[in-house]
């Protein structure tokens, strides 16, 4: 019974960070051909704002914590469109779903088979 809860919860999460990855990577590319010189940090913000329907300064924001989550530690590298969705999609799991000690260990995985690491 135990397993069965378990296998029903991993298949959960998956299929909401693989709708979340998507919708995150369809909000890239429709912004991306609306203006092809957004690059960076201002288009992960647009795409945060208009995926959380948050104003510029909240998608500021988490695009920053974001770079501060995933692009600065173990070491410092550009912010690429994965930290930012994977940051969003974490965040928005455990606000919808609740704190749970399992959530998100293989959220990583399933975003990266989503949205390549070039992004």
């Amino acid at each position: 019974m135990f397993r069965w809860l378990d296998l029903s919860t991993k298949m959960r999460e998956k299929r909401f960070v693989r709708t979340a990855s998507l919708a995150i990577l369809n909000l890239h590319a429709s912004e991306r051909i609306a203006d092809p010189d957004l690059r960076g940090r201002p288009l992960y913000e647009k795409i945060a704002s208009k995926y959380l329907n948050i104003t510029n300064a909240e998608a500021r924001d988490v695009v920053e914590r974001a770079r501060k989550s995933f692009a600065v530690w173990p070491y410092e590298r550009d912010l690429k469109l994965r930290d930012v969705a994977r940051y969003i999609i974490v965040n928005q799991y455990i606000e919808t779903h609740g704190v749970d000690g399992t959530a998100g260990n293989h959220f990583q995985q399933t975003i990266c088979k989503i949205i390549a690491k070039t992004l």
